[in-house]
């Protein structure tokens, strides 16, 4: 299969999507992996680390992929190509990077990132546990989520 592994706009967010994308290459998938920062606009290749020049727009310039893998669909143009991949029936997933952020009141007594429960027609939400499943579904989201391990941290541990 061919991916397309994207996150935006900080190098935390795709620290989950890392080893995920290194083990679909070694499983001898074609991996397209990058992350995008905000604050400079800089791109890095998630397989070596290195700074690269959009490889982002092979995705935006049509090139076609099986599936994508995004941290997140609520702004930056992770938005727009999840909007890209409903338009193309190109199936996509999340992998979250901070569901327990859905647990602050903002100052103003507003609920804090209730946003998190639209994930703009993912095909699957996947969270760190149980106990994020049910935080998600206590936020409103619908969708189909599944409890898994952190990439992040089980590549750690491993190590």
């Amino acid at each position: 299969m061919k991916f397309f592994i994207f996150s935006s706009p900080y190098q935390y967010y795709a620290d989950n999507l890392i080893p995920v994308a290194k083990e679909l290459s070694a499983l001898g998938h074609e991996v397209i992996a990058c992350y995008r920062l905000s604050e400079t606009g800089s791109e890095f290749d998630m397989l070596t680390g290195k700074k690269v020049n959009r490889l982002s727009d092979r995705f935006f310039k049509g090139e076609k992929f099986d599936a994508v893998i995004l941290t997140q669909t609520w702004w930056y143009d992770d938005l727009n190509i999840s909007k890209s991949c409903i338009k193309n029936n190109i199936p996509f997933y999340v992998l979250e990077h901070a569901t327990p952020m859905t647990l602050y009141t903002q100052k103003n007594g507003i609920k804090s990132h209730a946003y998190r429960a639209h994930h703009s027609g993912s095909k699957y939400y996947f969270s760190f546990g149980e106990n994020n499943v049910n935080l998600m579904g206590k936020i409103g989201f619908a969708g189909k989520n599944v409890a898994v391990g952190s990439p992040r941290v089980e590549q750690m541990l491993s190590e």
